[in-house]
C-alpha cells in the first residue's frame, strides 16, 4: 500500500536529518538528540497530507502521540546517523547518547518504550565496570 511505501522510506525524511543534525555534545562527550518528529510528523512531511494509522493518533500537545494498540507499533525507523556525527564533527569518541521519544499510551505499559539497534561497531557498555545505562524492555 502506500502507506508501506512511505513507513518504509520514512527513515530518509528530511525532518530526522534535520533533527540528528542539531545533535550537541558536551564536555563529557555525551550527545544529544530529540525529541525526534513523530511517525506522523514524517508521513505528513513525506506524502504531503496526514496519515492514519491504526493504532496511533496525534496527541494534544505538538510531538506527542496517543498510542492504542496491543502489540506496539513504528515510532522511529531505522535511522543514518551520518548528519549526527557531522554534527559532533567525528570529535573523538562519544561516550553517551540520550535519544528523547515522548509516546503517551493507554494499554498498561505494552507496546510502550523504543528498541535500538546498533551498527555492529557501536560497543555497548560493558556489563563490569561500564557505568552506562542499559535497558531492555518487551523486546
Amino acid at each position: 500500500t502506500r502507506l508501506d511505501v512511505l513507513l518504509h522510506a520514512s527513515g530518509h525524511c528530511s525532518l530526522y536529518a534535520d533533527m540528528l543534525r542539531g545533535a550537541s555534545m558536551d564536555d563529557s562527550k555525551t550527545v544529544t538528540i530529540g525529541p525526534l518528529p513523530t511517525i506522523l510528523q514524517v508521513l505528513r512531511e513525506m506524502s504531503g497530507e496526514p496519515q492514519a494509522l491504526e493504532f496511533l493518533k496525534a496527541g494534544e500537545d505538538e510531538g506527542r502521540l496517543e498510542f492504542y494498540g496491543e502489540d506496539g507499533d513504528l515510532l522511529v525507523p531505522s535511522l543514518d546517523l551520518a548528519p549526527l556525527c557531522e554534527a559532533v564533527g567525528h570529535a573523538g569518541k562519544v561516550e553517551a547518547l540520550t535519544i528523547s521519544v515522548p509516546v503517551n499510551s493507554d494499554s498498561f505499559n505494552k507496546g510502550l518504550g523504543i528498541v535500538l539497534e546498533a551498527s555492529p561497531e557501536v560497543r555497548p557498555p560493558d556489563a563490569e565496570g561500564d557505568d552506562g545505562d542499559v535497558y531492555t524492555y518487551n523486546g
